[in-house]
């Protein structure tokens, strides 16, 4: 499906501008793959207790990431940062939550 002529031009889509799905899904990994391993290379350094320091850096890495990505894609930083952070951290009480809830909190 294209879309029209105009959406298409605001949305900065042209004939020579048109973005990969491969690039995009290898982006995508590649900057998931960053973001789960820096928790966990924070995790051998970090002194006791490991909870809020893995929680508080996964939240920090969330932002450094969020504004990485708005930067590149050049998008607005501060409500990428937010959104990402923001969602991040209720993705973590959520699953804290479930975690409590069946009695597999750490």
């Amino acid at each position: 499906m294209r879309l029209p002529r105009t959406f298409a031009t605001s949305l900065g889509i042209t004939d020579f501008a048109q973005t990969s799905p491969w690039q995009a899904a290898a982006a995508s990994a590649s900057m998931f793959s960053l973001g789960a391993f820096m928790p966990l290379l924070l995790v051998w350094f970090a002194p006791e207790p490991l909870l809020w320091w893995i929680s508080l850096s996964s939240l920090v890495f969330l932002a450094l990431l969020g504004w990485l990505s708005a930067a590149l894609g050049k998008a607005p930083v501060i409500r990428a940062v937010l959104r990402v952070v923001l969602w991040g951290a209720f993705a973590m009480l959520a699953t804290s939550l479930v975690g409590k809830i069946f009695g597999v909190v750490a």
